[in-house]
């Protein structure tokens, strides 16, 4: 059976010290010849809308630095997979990463509310919560809980297909089944709740 479910979700892009390093252009164009490099790793397909967005980002910036600085995107977990991306960001082997809030929760717990069943029901609601009154203080917690700095958050809403080996005609159907999450508690919880087995997998092994 193959079934859909109604999911918020976030594309959260961070720059580990990219504050630093803009802070530091001007001065670095005097001494130096080379263009400052971004890594962005990023866990969907080149030709995604997501990525789409990503890659307009990077040509922005090159345009608006006058290639000063160059963002390099790595899409479809070629250069991590998304946990992984986030810890090199920790370590200072990345400078960017482009996220959804279930692959965050393990590093903050700020974006969980997001997972939550029938909270945000339209792209127009998940607006109004991210660029709302709410949206400073979302950015300064996920800054605060992870250490890395938030630049932008991104609906990737419609639907979310599972895919199982067997017929699923009712939720009890699902009891005894191991199912693909990511480490968000609240995912695992609902699989729990249809008598599911919560399996984390990172994206960059699912295919």
């Amino acid at each position: 059976m193959k079934g859909r479910i109604s999911r918020g979700f976030l594309y959260l892009v961070v720059g580990f010290g990219v504050t630093v390093l803009f802070g530091l252009v001007s001065f670095q164009e005097a001494f130096a010849e080379e263009p400052i490099i971004l890594k962005l790793a990023a866990v969907s397909a080149p030709k995604q809308p997501s990525t789409l967005v990503l890659d307009r980002f990077a040509a922005r910036m090159k345009e608006r630095t006058n290639g000063r600085i160059v963002v390099r995107v790595y899409p479809s977990n070629s250069l991590y997979g998304p946990r992984a991306a986030v810890e090199a960001m920790l370590s200072g082997a990345l400078e960017m990463v482009a996220i959804t809030n279930g692959n965050l929760s393990p590093f903050s717990k700020t974006l969980n509310f997001v997972d939550l069943p029938l909270l945000i029901n339209t792209r127009e609601e998940f607006y109004k919560v991210v660029e709302g009154p709410l949206r400073g203080s979302i950015m300064a917690n996920i800054q605060k809980e992870s250490g890395l700095k938030p630049l932008n958050m991104q609906h990737m809403g419609g639907f979310r297909y599972m895919f199982t080996a067997k017929k699923v005609a009712s939720p009890d159907d699902l009891r005894g089944m191991k199912i693909r999450t990511t480490t968000s508690p609240i995912e695992m919880n609902i699989v729990r709740a249809f008598g599911g087995l919560p399996t984390f997998v990172d994206a960059s092994e699912i295919y």
